[in-house]
């Protein structure tokens, strides 16, 4: 799931929308699919999906506070993975991207994906192959009888 970018309707005289989007603040994602917001003001940790965070405008208030709505912000710009996701890189050109918590890598870029009709080269003989079907498994997971 991936949450709007304002997880609340904003509320006439409510500054949080704004402070969200303008005052400086860190964006970690946690193992856990928590965040770590890191601002001038101290260092909070914030869980998108149960919309809780540790900093007191949350807890006593129960307001969305400024640092859930940061959060939610950078996950839908791509500033920082959705909570179910992790980041990776490109195994061809190492571009950052964002994969499920528990998907093995290596991890390919959209663009690196091969789709039927691509032509491509074959890495033992050097001749042209035309891709006509994605594998059904990936080539490091298959065993040969050779190991």
């Amino acid at each position: 799931m991936v949450p709007t970018a304002d997880p609340t309707p904003t509320v006439p005289g409510d500054t949080r929308a704004s402070r969200a989007q303008t005052e400086p603040m860190t964006v970690r994602p946690l193992r856990d699919g928590r965040y770590v917001v890191e601002t001038e003001g101290g260092t909070y940790v914030v869980d998108l999906d149960a919309r809780e965070c540790t900093c007191p405008d949350h807890a006593i208030r129960g307001a969305t506070c400024k640092h859930l709505r940061r959060v939610a912000i950078d996950v839908t710009e791509g500033c920082v993975p959705a909570p179910d996701r992790r980041t990776s890189a490109c195994a061809v050109c190492g571009q950052r991207l964002f994969v499920p918590f528990h998907d093995h890598g290596p991890n390919l870029y959209d663009r690196h994906q091969l789709r039927p009709g691509d032509l491509v080269r074959d890495r033992e003989r050097g001749g042209a192959l035309v891709v006509v079907s994605g594998p059904g498994e990936r080539a490091d997971d298959h065993r040969t009888a050779e190991g």
